[in-house]
Order: C-alpha cells, then structure tokens, then sequence
C-alpha cells in the first residue's frame, strides 16, 4: 500500500528548500522521518522569516537509531515502521539538530502527525497527494522498490517518474519478490516534495 505520513506541525503555506534523502534500506524511515521533521520546521520558520533563514539543519539521527534499536522499533537489515519512528521522536522531544548559533534549537519538535493510505479506504487519490504535497508538505511516502527502482533517476532524465506500482497488489508484491528474491525487493521510506502528473 503507498502509504503517506504527513507532520503536521505546519499551519503556514510558504516556500521551502527541497531536500531529498538517500541511506541504506534498513535506516530509511530513521532519515526520512528526521529529514521531514527539519524540513516542516524550515518551511515554517522561511515562512515567517523570509527564504534561507533557518539556522539548523537535523543532526544525523545516531540517538534516534540507538533509541529505536533499544526499544525494538528498528531492527538492523530490517529497518522500522515510519509511525513507530515518528512516535520515537515525539517522546524523544523531537529531532536533534546540528549545533547552530543560538537561538537556534536544539531539538525540533512534533506536536502531531497523520497517516494516509492508498488501499483500505483511505480515500488517497493523485489528486489528493497534490493537494496535500501543495498545502503541508513535504511528507514522507512508503513505496515498494525493486531493482528498477535505481534506474529512475530523475536529476538525470526530467521524463524518468518511478511509480511504485508494485505497492498497490499483494500479487505483484510477491511475484516481484519470486523475480528478484527478497533480498532486493520492499518497502522504503522516501521524503516526498514534488510531483508530477502522469497519464495513466
């Protein structure tokens, strides 16, 4: 199921830097959801402030990895579920930045966040990924790669969009593990910032 889970400490429509984050496949909710978590703070506070003018940026989430593993939410070449990470940041008090001239903050908060589902009712659409990517994003999506996945390479070709196709049929899901072995297939945690209509 393409999955979204969207922070949404974020009430201001503005402009914001575009991030993308790349980690092996076990850490990718670990750094997509710190990732998020500084880039809903940045578009916030370049709101208010004016572009380029947040002074942190998220540290890198060693802590939150070693609070995730201690608490059996991410498990190394298995990795985690982008809710429970999420949820480990909240009780943590948020993501830990990199140490910037005050007043910058240390530690970048949650206050809540929402998840939405492509499959079982959950009513998410193209267009509503649009409109939220439009309104409160960026947020972090959950598709299912395979090793195509790495020939989508969007810098490199503007007509090249992965689709993750795969992540809507149980079926396909499968029949991709059977092709590929499951070793090179799954689900990963990608930030999400951009989109792009497509036909079909």
């Amino acid at each position: 199921a393409y999955i979204l889970y969207i922070l949404l400490q974020v009430t201001c429509a503005g402009s914001y830097a575009v991030y993308i984050c790349c980690s092996d496949t076990d850490t990718c909710a670990i750094v997509s959801s710190t990732k998020c978590v500084e880039v809903q703070h940045r578009r916030e506070y370049e709101t208010m402030h004016g572009t380029g003018s947040f002074p942190c940026n998220a540290a890198a989430p060693r802590k939150l990895r070693r609070a995730c593993f201690c608490q059996k939410v991410w498990k190394p070449k298995k990795g985690a579920r982008v809710g429970d990470v999420i949820d480990m940041i909240q009780r943590l008090g948020g993501a830990r930045t990199t140490s910037a001239p005050a007043p910058a903050p240390y530690m970048l908060p949650v206050r809540s966040w929402q998840r939405h589902r492509w499959d079982v009712g959950g009513g998410l659409t193209a267009d509503r990924i649009a409109e939220l990517l439009d309104t409160r994003g960026p947020f972090i999506g959950t598709i299912w790669v395979c090793p195509w996945y790495d020939l989508f390479n969007s810098v490199e070709d503007e007509d090249l969009v992965y689709r993750s196709g795969c992540a809507r049929s149980k079926v396909l899901q499968r029949l991709s593990k059977f092709c590929f072995g499951k070793d090179l297939v799954g689900l990963h945690s990608v930030l999400c910032f951009e989109y792009r209509i497509c036909d079909g």
